[in-house]
């Protein structure tokens, strides 16, 4: 795998294998092209915006057809224009981040003199890409509860704004489940807080197996989640509830076997006046009936 140097420490490699290129160092200072397109990439965070103005300014200087840029730490794959027959791939790092891997394309094979090119200009990309991810992870961080690595209650009002505009505009179903840990404070004051978390991790983990992998799931309180499904109607959610209840009931903390789990689930299906307060109150009006008829058991509203 051949690497593009440069003494600012950035690093390209190819993919495409050993023939490909030989090994070009470039001394300081980076062509003033390079710095021009630093200045414009540098003007937004966001990833996609940023993937546009990279291949647009890269097209005043190369011609190519489109760009795909990949990184799998956050599971992001942008693609921008066509993907045609002729490629060349690069791996991005700065000072040992890696940023991932970006490939450009066009009809007809890239010359030597394009590919100089190119790698001139790749650095350009690197520090306004790296300061993307960052920010794109902290957008991440801010959304995830945690202590159980799901989703949060700012993540859940951003989604179901989202999903609730998107089931009026199409037409397609939507429900939800909310759930709550019966007897709770008893666990804690039982065993202590420390076994309370670890409940509510290894809960956490029993709802996300037992759902869709399209279904998402979102702390909301202390003990209190909420599931989105999406497409499903109320017969639908009801079963997967039920399905969650089952699989919870069975859980068990390692040697803790005396420590047993149940959840009272509330289930309701999306109207077409539905806000998110109206939602979130009509499920959360099934789950406290769940709880008045006898807890561990579904209700649906």
């Amino acid at each position: 795998m051949t690497t593009v140097s440069r003494l600012m420490t950035n690093e390209y490699t190819n993919p495409a294998g050993p023939s490909a290129f030989h090994e070009i160092k470039h001394a300081f200072p980076p062509p003033f092209r390079t710095l021009e397109m630093a200045g414009v990439l540098q003007t937004t965070l966001d990833l996609s915006e940023l993937m546009d103005l990279f291949l647009s300014e890269m097209q005043g200087h190369v011609e190519m057809d489109g760009l795909r840029y990949r990184q799998g730490d956050q599971g992001l794959e942008i693609m921008k224009g066509e993907l045609s027959r002729h490629s060349v791939s690069y791996s991005l790092t700065v000072r040992g981040q890696r940023l991932g891997e970006i490939a450009f394309f066009r009809a007809v094979a890239f010359q030597s003199s394009e590919i100089r090119t190119l790698e001139d200009l790749l650095a350009a990309l690197l520090y306004p890409l790296r300061n993307s991810l960052d920010y794109q992870h902290a957008l991440q961080a801010a959304l995830i509860d945690p202590l159980t690595g799901v989703n949060n209650r700012s993540a859940m009002e951003v989604v179901l704004k989202r999903e609730l505009e998107l089931a009026r505009r199409c037409g397609t179903p939507l429900a939800v489940i909310l759930l709550d840990v019966d007897f709770f404070k008893q666990i804690n004051d039982t065993y202590g807080h420390p076994i309370g978390d670890l409940c509510l991790q290894a809960l956490a983990h029993c709802v996300q197996e037992s759902v869709r992998g399209s279904d998402m799931v979102f702390r909301v309180g202390g003990e209190e989640f909420l599931v989105l499904l999406s497409p499903s109607n109320r017969e639908g959610a009801e079963q997967l509830a039920e399905r969650v209840r089952c699989h919870v009931q069975g859980l068990t903390l390692g040697t803790m076997t005396e420590c047993r789990l149940s959840v009272s689930l509330g289930v309701t299906e999306v109207t077409a006046e539905d806000t998110i307060a109206s939602l979130y109150q009509r499920a959360d009006r099934a789950m406290y009936q769940a709880k008045q008829r006898g807890r561990n058991r579904v209700e649906a509203l």
